[in-house]
């Protein structure tokens, strides 16, 4: 019976835990390569065709919606200056001419909004860049050699060999929901910078208002500037988990084989979970709402 239970465990459990861990380890690298060739991107890197096309809707499309709110918010404040100084009564010809001088500086701010908006992103992608590369390739430092360490633990316990199979394809199973939530993280913000940049004109307009609406153009800007630091704040989040894994690959190999594989598995997820917090984290620096 133990020949018979040696062979079982030589002949399938071995080769099958292996290959489901190397393969879960392998998943969880490619979501790392991901983070290090997308998130340091800019638009134009991303897809310059599609950047020269949501300039044509900024321009063409957006723009004179921008133009419409802005001469709305100039009459209004003429209105409202004219009002608050008694019908004009008591009226200061330089309290007009500084109204003059934001609209301008607004329509300024308009016309060039989308390049703006695409500088301020590409200056987040040049931080990731440099984050990237003063990791010295620390990003794929992250994961043990677990296959080889827990096929040598099991040895000739069958018992052992079922319960790792089980944890090996649950984990199999856990890479790939881990593998779409990085690249859901790491899509959704390309997919969220290319909305935000092509409405660019319509908040910039609002700038300058001293009413209610300029909120909505300093809002803008600070989830604007949120998306362009939440890349290096992702691969901070990467730099830190592989230093972590490094240090804790001994241990982690050292336990047992089922505890090893859920410590891998729940190290995995601490680092998926600590990506999506990313974007919070950067709206929270900048009291984004």
């Amino acid at each position: 019976m133990d020949l018979i239970a040696k062979w079982i465990i030589e002949i399938f459990f071995a080769p099958s835990i292996k290959n489901l861990l190397d393969q879960f380890e392998e998943f969880f690298r490619e979501s790392m390569r991901a983070i290090e060739t997308e998130v340091g991107a800019s638009p134009y890197e991303f897809s310059s065709t599609m950047v020269s096309i949501l300039r044509t809707v900024s321009t063409d499309v957006v723009a004179p919606a921008a133009g419409v709110l802005l001469t709305y918010l100039f009459c209004y404040e003429i209105i409202s200056l004219a009002m608050e100084k008694n019908n004009m009564v008591e009226f200061e010809l330089s309290q007009l001419f500084w109204v003059v001088v934001r609209t301008a500086v607004a329509i300024l701010l308009v016309n060039s909004s989308f390049d703006i908006a695409i500088a301020m992103i590409e200056f987040g992608s040049d931080l990731a860049d440099k984050t990237i590369g003063s990791g010295a390739g620390s990003l794929f430092l992250s994961l043990p050699e677990l296959g080889d360490a827990v096929v040598d633990s099991i040895g000739d316990d069958v018992g052992q060999a079922i319960f790792c199979f089980i944890l090996s394809t649950l984990a199999w199973l856990a890479s790939f929901f881990a593998l779409a939530a990085i690249y859901l993280v790491v899509w959704s913000r390309l997919v969220m910078i290319m909305i935000y940049v092509s409405i660019a004109p319509l908040p910039f307009s609002t700038l300058m208002s001293k009413t209610w609406l300029g909120q909505i153009g300093q809002n803008y800007l600070k989830n604007l500037m949120s998306y362009a630091l939440q890349g290096m704040l992702m691969v901070v989040c990467v730099l830190v988990y592989g230093s972590l894994g490094s240090m804790l690959e001994s241990k982690i190999i050292s336990q047992p084989p089922g505890q090893a594989i859920i410590l891998m598995v729940s190290s995995m997820y601490c680092c998926v979970l600590a990506l999506m917090g990313c974007h919070k984290l950067a709206k929270s620096i900048f009291a984004a709402s």
